[in-house]
């Protein structure tokens, strides 16, 4: 396996959107989206990159909070190429994140995701996270 790199994004060109279009399957990725995205400071995307291609993409939010005088980074999306999985690529993500939690001032970061998702509770749970309530529940209201 080549070397892999993991790098805040700040750009991306064509070329990058297009191939991470192809290769994830939930982006449809627009370059004006990415663009407006990625010139709010509180946003973060996180590239998992070797020499050729971006193979794990990792979106956060810093959240100002009114109750406290720092900030929370939400995990947003965590995504790691099938074939790349299991191999620490996701784990350096969720590093490189808290990394930068840190240097933005947040005391914590924290993600949602399913019991039933056992993937994702296996990384969270190997990368240091702790679930706060048993009985969470999201909802959401589509608009």
């Amino acid at each position: 396996m080549q070397p892999i790199s993991i790098e805040r994004v700040s750009t991306m060109d064509s070329r990058t959107i297009e191939q991470v279009r192809a290769d994830f399957d939930d982006s449809d990725w627009q370059a004006e989206r990415i663009t407006e995205f990625l010139s709010d400071k509180n946003n973060i995307l996180l590239a998992a990159k070797t020499a050729d291609r971006i193979v794990g993409l990792l979106v956060a939010h810093r959240l100002a909070r009114l109750d406290s005088q720092r900030a929370q980074v939400l995990l947003y999306e965590i995504d790691v190429l099938p074939g790349l999985q299991k191999r620490g690529i996701a784990s350096a993500m969720i590093e490189r994140l808290k990394e930068l939690a840190q240097q933005v001032g947040a005391c914590e970061v924290w993600v949602v995701t399913n019991k039933s998702n056992e993937p994702a509770m296996r990384l969270y749970r190997s990368t240091g996270g702790t679930a706060k309530q048993d009985d969470d529940v999201v909802f959401e209201y589509k608009l």
